[in-house]
């Protein structure tokens, strides 16, 4: 939308790790909700620079950099394209991936410090008060009751977080957009703040300390959630003793999902809260090894939930989440295992992790999965092999079967990632079987 299209010109110094171009105008192209199309186009001031800019930057990682006394703006990113030509300045385009500004009203101490990380809207932290348009107060949303003039009562719907870096305040954000006919529509925004204050914050280190520690709450959160949640813009207001600092902006290329709602979660909302910091004390605590394994499943697990993509890619995704979490589970055994069926596999890390699994292949029998005559496979199995060794993907009449499978696997890897990070799933709304995801 155009409101949150922001375009900037600049000039300043292009490099790669061996090369510089000097006194190159860029023009910036940046969108505070969108940032997965991130730009910059470079123009030749002098036309000298044209021939060295395609020769020695295509294709290579860059940083770009201006300053003026007051401003800063820095951004990363890899050089996407190039040309020369009589009839046009530009040279080229890069696709940014980090971009950040700054600006001082002054450059001494800083004492307090607020930081605003936007992300996408996330179920568990969603507004559960009623949206109203009233024709004299506008929007009103958070209130139990605004009829009264002098007292209208607030719900506060914000969740705090305390860490050894601030406290993290997850609550829930307006976006507003205004299309081509100037109508304005209000989307739901999640933001997270954290306040410093300090006699002397060191920003950088308080900032890298913070976004590591909210990289760990989003992975969780990710995870409980079954969709990629990640900061994609940051505000900061830092005050020197004197009332005057600094603000910078800064964007991180994230792609941009489009997920729907999640009544199961809106509706359990308070329990997954709940884990949340329970989890990540845990992941956290994770040594490097298994923080690997752990990692990978949880990417599998992301992919295979990503919308509009075919059921039957969901599944192999599934599987793979399967695998992993198995042989994580495993640990030494997983060697003398290794030329063992799938199922027969999968169900004794589970049996060993106490981790139940029946009731979600209930048309199989431990029996039937262990019989040297029978050797039977649970269903998910069958169909991704079929699919992988032979070609043969389900048709339409197959697929409610397919989104079964999915779903019992999506069940299953929650409650071994739980078991993992140290938590019994049976006494939290994780790992239950649900028909829709």
């Amino acid at each position: 939308m155009n409101d949150h299209e922001k375009n900037r010109v600049i000039i300043g110094t292009l490099k790669t790790e061996s090369q510089s171009l000097e006194n190159i105008r860029c023009e910036v192209h940046l969108n505070s909700h969108d940032t997965s199309r991130m730009k910059a186009d470079i123009y030749d001031l002098d036309g000298t620079t044209a021939f060295r800019f395609m020769k020695d930057f295509m294709g290579k990682h860059v940083v770009f950099q201006s300053s003026t006394d007051n401003e800063e703006i820095t951004f990363q990113g890899t050089v996407s394209s190039g040309q020369i030509s009589d009839s046009s300045d530009r040279i080229g385009s890069v696709r940014i991936d980090n971009y950040q500004q700054n600006f001082y009203l002054n450059r001494d101490p800083l004492v307090t410090a607020s930081l605003v990380y936007y992300l996408a809207p996330i179920e568990m932290f969603k507004r559960t008060r009623m949206r109203c348009f009233h024709d004299m107060r506008g929007l009103l949303f958070g209130y139990d009751d605004w009829t009264n003039e002098e007292k209208p009562i607030w719900n506060d719907e914000s969740h705090s977080y305390p860490t050894n870096v601030g406290e993290l305040v997850f609550y829930p954000g307006l976006l507003f957009e205004e299309n081509e006919r100037g109508n304005v529509t209000v989307v739901d925004q999640s933001k997270v703040t954290v306040s410093l204050k300090s006699e002397n914050i060191d920003l950088d280190n308080a900032r890298a300390a913070i976004e590591n520690m909210l990289s760990a709450y989003l992975h969780i959160v990710s995870f409980l959630e079954n969709r990629f949640i990640a900061w994609f813009r940051c505000d900061i207001d830092a005050r020197s003793t004197n009332g005057k600092g600094m603000v910078a902006t800064i964007y991180r290329r994230t792609p941009k999902w489009e997920y729907s709602g999640n009544q199961y979660i809106e509706r359990h909302a308070e329990g997954y809260r709940g884990l949340v910091p329970k989890l990540v004390e845990r992941y956290v605590a994770l040594d490097h090894q298994k923080k690997l394994e752990l990692d990978k499943a949880i990417k599998q697990l992301l992919v295979a939930a990503k919308p509009d993509q075919p059921i039957d890619t969901e599944l192999i995704y599934w599987h793979s989440c399967l695998d992993i979490l198995l042989k994580a589970l495993s640990g030494d055994k997983a060697s003398d295992r290794k030329y063992m069926g799938f199922s027969r596999k999968l169900v004794l890390a589970c049996e060993e992790a106490n981790i139940e699994w029946s009731d979600l292949y209930t048309d199989v029998s431990r029996e039937d999965i262990f019989s040297d005559n029978l050797r039977a496979d649970l269903r998910i199995t069958t169909i991704r092999n079929n699919m992988i060794h032979h070609g043969d993907y389900p048709n339409i009449d197959e697929f409610d079967e397919v989104i079964a499978e999915n779903n019992r696997a999506a069940a299953l890897a929650e409650r071994m990632i739980l078991h993992m990070l140290g938590i019994d799933y049976r006494n939290s709304p994780v790992g239950k079987f649900r028909n829709f995801r």
